[in-house]
């Protein structure tokens, strides 16, 4: 039987050759569209690891300063901001969630996020400590540099063994020695959507070292109800303990909406244009092969006088259609498979990767079997005598 429909297939060559370039080439689409919306939604359905709501950031543009007086600058500002009724908590960061900017580090192949913090970045963005301890003054008198790291980068350096105290082999400065003294449970910069990765935070003490010259922003803890008067209050207020410096003040849920809207364009784009191919490949095959059924009422009518059901006349017409899809999908096959086997893209887990063949494969045939439904009903009903009435 496969082999019959394979002779009749490649009899129709010329107007198949077209359409199962369509198919190829919306299977191509399909996938990665597939896999990027599998990505998105499972790192939606995984911890943030910290709390947006009621969270403001104010990103400092400070020129060219002395760092000693960027670090006075600074606790100026942290002072300031926590003395106003509106604010319950504020921190100065190197890099706020959400935000664009990023420091990271890559050390035997393990790539982590870093950002310099002030004590209060855990209450105000609430963080959850599952191991160990937060920064605190004490830290002012280590030795040793302190590091606060997530619960996915422990378990990647050290497996189920207690991190606490180790020492910690991604270095900032190569003559200091780095040591864990905290866990988080998560912490996902860039939002719900950003895929799992690791995270290292290192204790910013405003003392007029090196460290002070990273600050570039203040997170701010607000009270419920936080208006734009307040933050105009609020602005000029700290404007005032830090002249000549440009302050630029907006709610993390803005940045939030922000980093999300970023995330989402190539997912719409791509949607987009797979709807599209889908549409052209829905639309040609149902007017290639209604156009075939109209030509082919001889045969068919031939089939139906040597005894052919007509629920057999619909299946052949059905079965055509799949061999044709299975053909250009298989060649689509040939050329995803590749990406896992020469790693070409990052986030093809297995997960992603099986899911997407999954959603394509089942779409595309979706899609042809569908449209194929009229013109298999259209053979079905092609009678005997017509194929005489051909003759």
């Amino acid at each position: 039987m496969i082999r019959h429909l394979l002779k009749l297939v490649w009899h129709r060559r010329a107007a198949n050759l077209l359409l199962a370039l369509e198919i190829f080439v919306s299977f191509l689409v399909v996938f990665p569209v597939a896999g990027l919306g599998l990505y998105y939604w499972r790192n939606a359905r995984q911890p943030l690891g910290y709390d947006w709501r009621d969270v403001s950031v104010v990103t400092i543009d400070r020129g060219r300063r002395e760092i000693l007086e960027d670090a006075e600058t600074f606790e100026r500002l942290v002072r300031t901001a926590e003395a106003m009724p509106e604010v319950r908590t504020a921190a100065a960061v190197t890099v706020s969630p959400f935000h664009t900017g990023t420091d990271s580090r890559d050390r035997d192949g393990v790539y982590i996020l870093v950002s310099r913090v002030t004590d209060g970045f855990l209450d105000a963005v609430d963080l959850k400590l599952v191991a160990g301890r937060w920064f605190g003054p004490e830290d002012d008198a280590l030795d040793f540099e302190p590091v606060v790291i997530d619960r996915d980068l422990a378990l990647t350096l050290w497996g189920d063994e207690d991190p606490i105290g180790r020492p910690f082999p991604v270095y900032i400065r190569e003559e200091v020695e780095e040591r864990v003294v905290g866990v988080v449970a998560e912490f996902k910069k860039d939002g719900e959507l950003a895929g799992p990765g690791h995270f290292a935070f290192y204790r910013a003490s405003l003392s007029g070292d090196f460290q002070s010259s990273l600050l570039r922003q203040l997170v701010l803890e607000m009270e419920p109800g936080f208006t734009p008067a307040d933050e105009e209050r609020l602005i000029e207020r700290l404007s005032a303990v830090s002249p000549g410096w440009t302050l630029d003040m907006k709610p993390l849920e803005r940045q939030r909406a922000t980093a999300f809207r970023m995330r989402m364009i190539p997912l719409l784009l791509g949607g987009t244009v797979a709807l599209f191919l889908l549409s052209m490949v829905g639309l040609g095959l149902t007017g290639v092969l209604w156009q075939s059924i109209t030509q082919r009422t001889r045969e068919l009518g031939l089939r139906r006088a040597m005894g052919a059901s007509r629920s057999a006349v619909r299946a052949q017409v059905l079965l055509e259609i799949g061999l044709l899809t299975a053909l250009a999908v298989g060649a689509g096959l040939l050329v995803v498979i590749q990406l896992p086997l020469f790693e070409l893209v990052g986030i093809l887990d297995g997960f992603v990767f099986t899911g997407a063949l999954v959603v394509a494969i089942t779409s595309i045939f979706g899609l042809t079997l569908l449209c194929g439904l009229y013109p298999s009903w259209l053979a079905m009903r092609v009678e005997p005598a017509e194929a005489l009435h051909n003759e």
